[in-house]
């Protein structure tokens, strides 16, 4: 398949209803840095799922190459639906060290958001980073 394809049909299975997150995560590999722009892209979709779906596969991509996808994810973590902010803050902490210091004020900041979910995933993340800052605010949190 095409690169040019494999970008179509990652955009498709972002659209779809059900979850298509882990045949997005089998896709990437074939097309690389333009897979991870076209989910960053999808951020933009007034569609949620395809908003949480996006951040979803970002997060399980990991770090190789996910610096430009960061100030994505972590504008992710203020949109006006919950599986978005949940999705985003997981993804950082699966994201790693191109993540870490941006990363962990945005994810303290999310550990007052209103969703029970959402502060689970950022004390999660927080944890995976595993700085003493992001322990420090965790350990608060105890």
């Amino acid at each position: 398949m095409s690169s040019e394809a494999d970008v179509r049909n990652l955009v498709r299975l972002l659209a779809l209803s059900v979850n298509p997150a882990f045949e997005l995560i089998e896709l990437v590999p074939t097309v690389g840095d333009r897979a991870v722009m076209a989910l960053v892209e999808g951020f933009r979709s007034p569609a949620v799922g395809i908003r949480a779906n996006g951040a979803f596969v970002l997060g399980k991509i990991g770090s190789p190459i996910m610096d430009g996808a960061v100030p994505a994810v972590l504008t992710a973590l203020a949109d006006p639906e919950f599986e978005v902010r949940a999705c985003a803050a997981a993804a950082l902490g699966e994201i790693g060290s191109p993540a870490t210091d941006s990363a962990i004020s945005a994810l303290i900041q999310t550990l007052s958001d209103p969703d029970e979910t959402v502060r689970h995933n950022a004390s999660k993340a927080l944890g995976e980073i595993g700085s003493p800052a992001a322990d420090n605010s965790v350990s608060a949190l105890i």
